[in-house]
């Protein structure tokens, strides 16, 4: 009705107005007619009668004034009302996805310092330099990450001058996943099936990212087996409440390996990995996870070239002459066929956190006992040896935060490449080891803007050095390392 009496206002006014000089043309319906009387009213008569037709006629254009200023009144009400509403915007056309979108982009560098004892300022046979006090780019990556509902995509990238510049692929990574019925993208998925280099599900340090790990480089045994996290192949993995698991196909030649093929593979046998672990928030102030890990597959010996017969000549008199006795041959071999042999491992980890009021402490430990798994330091051979070889290795560390931006902690770090192997000494078989020790205790800051300075102090103690009369004797080749970390 408000609506209808607004439109009509100025209609309404007309009719009043109108109204009003109706009632001042037309004689008073109060005051009859004179009817032919014969004889003619008084003067005085017609004014009264004149009066009161007026008194009436105005109060009537009271009444309809009234009536109109009540209806202006209201109607003003309601158009200051509309006025002061807020006006709601006109709809919006529907947003452009574009792929960039989702496209999410992050890198860090770590420049760091090393003084190693066993350093020399010489060169090794064939050019290397032996000294290691040196400045180095020890990883610097980018990384583009893309995750949708249904699939997940992920390219890294390294440069490093460890060995000299160089640059490649980290990771290159293509997945279909299913996050469960209406999961977004930030859901972690119950099952993601990846192609590609990846990382292969073993352990608690192999998933661990440089970028969040507080010590500077993964234990021993760590990197005599893997001494490079990623290889090639497929992974099936996937989190079930505090379940996670992880099975991965790949090749079984990691990429940096000093031996063997990186990233290729010799052979068709590929390499089984697989992962079960837990991961749960046991109360408010502990955190708790851990996993057992299998390893199972094959590595392949190289075999030996063939080699033609050599006669060699030795001045034994040194006068320049060659005679017969100064003479040797050496036979020609033939070329020795390569051949494949098995490898396995076991693992289990742990990693509790506990808050206090000092801050998080955090305690880490990792087993694996292996068979002709070395690859990195002590490269297996069992072909050439005659034997299996057996791995052992450990670490336990603890954490402990002392503010918000500093960190202290200690790692203990064992590692046997030769675990069951024997040899002669004083003419008896005797258990010989070629065990590993190293503690390491760190001191690191968290600086503003995503920049950490970290300091790691490796004390090895080993016995792969001999001494003056041949016995064996620990070498002396710890190492300091200062690390700076900027990210993006």
């Amino acid at each position: 009705m408000k609506k209808v009496w607004s439109k009509g206002l100025p209609s309404l006014a007309a009719v009043l107005l109108s109204s009003q000089v109706a009632l001042a043309a037309e004689p008073d319906a109060a005051t009859p007619l004179a009817a032919p009387t014969p004889t003619a009213p008084s003067d005085a008569a017609k004014l009264e009668a004149e009066r009161a037709a007026n008194v009436a006629r105005e109060a009537r254009i009271e009444a309809l004034e009234t009536q109109l200023a009540r209806l202006t009144e209201s109607v003003g009400s309601e158009q200051q009302a509309r006025a002061a509403a807020p006006v709601a915007p006109p709809p919006r056309a529907p947003a452009v996805w574009h792929w960039y979108d989702d496209v999410q982009l992050s890198a860090y560098a770590q420049a760091q310092l090393e003084f190693h004892r066993d350093s020399d300022d010489q060169l090794a046979v064939g050019g290397q330099p032996l000294n290691q006090n040196r400045f180095l780019l020890r990883r610097g990556r980018l990384k583009v990450e893309s995750k949708h509902r249904y699939a997940e995509f992920l390219l890294e990238l390294d440069a490093n001058t460890v060995r000299g510049p160089s640059a490649g692929v980290q990771r290159a990574e293509v997945s279909a996943v299913y996050r469960g019925a209406g999961g977004a993208s930030d859901v972690a998925p119950l099952i993601a099936v990846t192609a590609g280099v990846l990382l292969p599900s073993f352990g608690r340090e192999l998933q661990e990212s440089p970028r969040t790990r507080a010590f500077l480089e993964r234990s021993t045994a760590s990197r005599a087996f893997f001494p490079s996290e990623p290889d090639v192949g497929v992974r099936v993995a996937g989190t079930l409440g505090f379940f996670n698991y992880g099975v991965s196909i790949v090749n079984g030649e990691p990429a940096g390996q000093p031996a063997g093929f990186p990233l290729r593979d010799p052979n068709a046998a590929k390499d089984i990995i697989g992962r079960l672990g837990v991961a749960a928030e046991v109360s408010r102030v502990v955190r708790a996870s851990g996993g057992v890990s299998l390893l199972n597959g094959s590595s392949t010996f190289r075999g030996t070239d063939g080699t033609k017969s050599q006669v060699s000549w030795t001045d034994s008199n040194e006068d320049g002459q060659i005679s017969n006795i100064e003479l040797s041959s050496t036979p020609g071999s033939s070329p020795g066929r390569s051949s494949n042999f098995k490898h396995w491992a076991v693992g289990a980890d742990i990693d509790v956190a506990l808050k206090t009021a000092l801050g998080q402490t955090e305690l880490l430990g990792e087993l694996v006992i292996a068979n002709n798994l070395d690859r990195g330091l002590f490269i297996s051979d069992p072909v050439t040896a005659g034997h299996d070889e057996r791995q052992l290795g450990y670490n336990v560390a603890l954490l402990q935060d002392i503010t918000p931006h500093a960190i202290v902690g200690v790692r203990y770090d064992y590692y046997d490449p030769r675990a069951d192997v024997f040899a002669s000494k004083n003419g008896k078989v005797v258990p010989t080891k070629a065990s590993l020790k190293t503690v390491s205790p760190l001191v690191g800051f968290r600086l503003p803007d995503g920049v950490k300075l970290f300091a790691e102090w490796d004390i090895v103690k080993d016995h792969l050095a001999t001494d003056a009369r041949g016995v064996p004797a620990d070498r002396k080749n710890n190492v300091v390392t200062i690390r700076l970390q900027g990210e993006l």
